[in-house]
């Protein structure tokens, strides 16, 4: 039985090499007779821009975000204030 896992495991393997290796590539483009014609590279800075755009509103949205819980830390604090001096004329 243990023999018989072993040889199972061996052909799997070898198998799986022979499939990884048919579908491997030489990373050369000039061998297969592809044309770059540039519309990667512009699709690339498509991306690219596309990315950049929406990170700057990411950060716009948080600038913004932040400014108005400010703004309410800023108003509690001026009702906190309004609120103490109220207290201190009622005495």
């Amino acid at each position: 039985m243990k023999q018989l896992k072993k040889t199972l495991a061996i052909l799997l393997c070898a198998g799986l090499m022979c499939g990884l290796t048919g579908c491997g590539n030489s990373g050369d483009a000039a061998d297969n007779g592809t044309v770059n014609d540039g519309t990667i590279d512009d699709a690339g800075d498509a991306i690219r821009d596309g990315a950049d755009d929406a990170g700057d509103a990411i950060r716009d949205g948080v600038d913004d975000a932040g400014d108005a819980v400010r703004d309410g830390a800023d108003d509690l604090d001026g009702d906190v204030q309004n609120n103490n001096s109220d207290n201190r004329t009622n005495r």
